[in-house]
């Protein structure tokens, strides 16, 4: 197979996307059946005169179209069906599924799917956490430090049941769930394992001098309970009391905004924390938001991003 592809070194597109979309043509003309094993990442990239992770990106596209699968130690396959959840939009999918059917020649295929291609920003992040709240915050913040990224979010249980929910360039994940990921992701797919905030940084900054006697902290995150204790601890050891407010309970609010000098939200709860701060027009509590993604994480992020647009031109 790898003798039927060819590429142009005159192309705009790159040789990642020209592999890819002249194995997808054949896929969708029925050229390729189901089961039919690919050739190996290096013997393709020999036989092109690329880099194998060229060759490897290639399989990356082809399996967020669900149109290959990995078997670990075997190699990849033509799946022969598209999978009921897959990367792209609806609309691409009903695409893929017409082609297949269409009886329309290998050529005019790859011409079809190659505008397609050159025309959707594939690049896509997932961060993956168990926790619902927390993973929301997360994505939250990497959106706001990198406006216009393709940034998704899923949960842990969901990859292990079905791998292919985490199709994308890049997973972001807290450290300890890079060993559960790796067991039932792709090999291309890359894990970055997120770097948090020191837990004082935000406290040591910004809080108030003297020892107060109680600090409230605006979350819907049970795991932020934790982080917040530790970062009160950090600052002023055991003698502070911790008040954990949900943004919508007006009544708590109120509260901790009469009782508490500071309030500290994590970044997804501020916006309502301060409407609701607002409406009940009482107390003199100062609002300070934490973060939680470290700007270093930031930095090496877009670092890896920028190599990689490199790679692929």
């Amino acid at each position: 197979m790898a003798e039927e592809i060819t590429l142009s070194d005159s192309s705009r597109v790159t040789a990642r996307r020209q592999i890819a979309t002249q194995i997808a043509a054949r896929i969708l003309s029925g050229e390729l059946g189901a089961g039919r094993r690919l050739p190996s990442g290096r013997a393709m990239a020999r036989r092109l005169r690329v880099h194998r992770s060229v060759v490897t990106g290639a399989y990356r596209e082809l399996s967020g179209w669900g149109l290959v699968r990995t078997a670990a130690g075997s190699g990849v396959f033509v799946t022969g069906e598209l999978p009921g959840r897959v990367e792209s939009a609806g609309s691409f999918r009903l695409f893929l599924e017409a082609r297949r059917t269409s009886g329309r020649p290998v050529a005019d295929t790859a011409d079809l799917l190659w505008h397609w291609i050159r025309s959707t920003d594939r690049q896509r992040i997932v961060v993956v956490e168990r926790e619902d709240a927390l993973r929301k915050i997360l994505v939250g913040e990497l959106r706001t430090a990198l406006p216009g990224l393709r940034i998704a979010h899923t949960s842990l249980t969901e990859v292990l049941l079905d791998p292919a929910a985490s199709t994308g360039d890049l997973i972001i994940a807290q450290r300890g769930l890079n060993a559960p990921l790796k067991t039932v992701l792709p090999p291309w797919v890359e894990v970055m394992p997120i770097r948090f905030r020191p837990a004082n940084a935000e406290v040591l900054a910004s809080a108030p001098s003297g020892h107060p006697s109680a600090v409230a902290f605006c979350t819907r995150s049970p795991c932020l309970g934790g982080f917040a204790r530790g970062l009160l601890a950090s600052a002023y050891g055991d003698r502070v009391g911790l008040v954990l407010v949900d943004p919508a309970d007006r009544p708590a609010v109120g509260r901790a905004n009469r009782i508490c000098r500071w309030i500290f939200s994590d970044s997804a709860c501020a916006p309502e924390l301060l409407g609701t701060l607002r409406s009940t027009g009482d107390g003199s509590a100062r609002v300070r938001v934490v973060r939680l993604v470290a700007p270093r994480f930031i930095k090496e992020l877009r670092g890896y991003l920028r190599g990689r647009s490199q790679s692929e031109e």
